[in-house]
């Protein structure tokens, strides 16, 4: 049986392109190499569950409480030194009600980073929200515009003319015990096109998967499901994937629910 999509998902009052802010001024751009060009060997993973925005910050972050082994009690402020789009005003609410409040507060995810919340869905998790000391470390984040991110932005979009920013500095200052710890980093991990060593790796990208699949399915049909999604070619049975994430245990009637 074919299925036809829907033909007008980019058209519209409410299509694709409006919804995104991108009006259809270059539709030659959209057909292009139709068939031949495959963006999505582009495609890019994020390493922390949160924006995108976040995660150059937070791997400067954690690298730097991590090799200090700073705990939360000591660290009295952070500022985080990131990209002017970070100032637009829905990443600076601090009254977390729900996962998508949490997954554009950098103060928030920052917080959490600083607890060593394990990273996957407990990022997210209604008890990690509501914890009263992630609540309290989030007062102690500030933001300030870091220079660097405009120049470099600038270098790869006005002056190289490439398709992606390649490049998302950052730098994260904490103070504790006394003094000012500083860590800076030049890449976001997994955030990369061109530089193949911040690019995700499949294995990282499997243990990402563990992490998300962790107390929701056994080791063991993890595990078939990495092996399974990783070898596709040699797939005859749409079932077979699918079955890789049925939980054990669901009777037909929860399955159909």
């Amino acid at each position: 049986m074919e299925y036809e999509g829907d033909k007008q998902v980019l058209e519209g009052d409410f299509g694709f392109l409006v919804s995104n802010d991108c009006p259809p001024e270059n539709w030659d751009a959209i057909t292009a190499d139709l068939g031949h060009a495959w963006n999505v060997l582009e495609t890019r993973y994020k390493y922390w569950p949160c924006c995108g925005n976040f995660q150059s910050p937070l791997e400067a972050f954690t690298k730097l409480i991590t090799d200090n082994d700073l705990k939360p009690e000591e660290m009295e402020q952070v500022t985080l030194k990131v990209e002017g789009q970070n100032f637009l005003p829905r990443y600076h609410g601090l009254d977390m009600e729900n996962h998508v409040d949490a997954q554009f507060s950098p103060h928030y995810n920052i917080a959490v980073a600083a607890h060593r919340v394990r990273r996957g869905p407990d990022w997210q998790a209604r008890s990690t929200i509501a914890n009263p000391g992630i609540r309290d470390f989030m007062k102690r984040v500030t933001l300030e515009v870091y220079p660097r991110c405009e120049e470099t932005r600038h270098q790869e979009i006005d002056i190289e003319r490439r398709k992606y920013i390649d490049r998302r500095p950052s730098c994260v200052e904490v103070t504790a015990r006394g003094k000012v710890y500083a860590q800076a980093t030049e890449y976001a991990k997994w955030l990369s096109v061109e530089s193949p060593e911040y690019r995700a790796t499949d294995e990282g990208l499997a243990d990402k998967f563990r992490a998300n699949t962790y107390g929701i399915l056994d080791a063991e049909a993890v595990e078939t499901a990495i092996d399974t999604i990783m070898n596709l070619e040699s797939v005859n049975d749409i079932g077979s994937i699918t079955r890789c994430f049925v939980k054990e245990g669901l009777n037909k009637s929860d399955r159909d629910a």
